[in-house]
């Protein structure tokens, strides 16, 4: 139960420093 929600919760801040370094390039493998 707390997997799923702890995997959202951490991709959501990864996308936006993926997009942060890389840009919108990085947003792409990341789904």
């Amino acid at each position: 139960m707390a997997s799923p929600v702890l995997r959202s919760v951490h991709v959501y801040p990864v996308k936006s420093l993926a997009a942060h370094t890389s840009g919108e390039a990085a947003v792409e493998p990341w789904g």
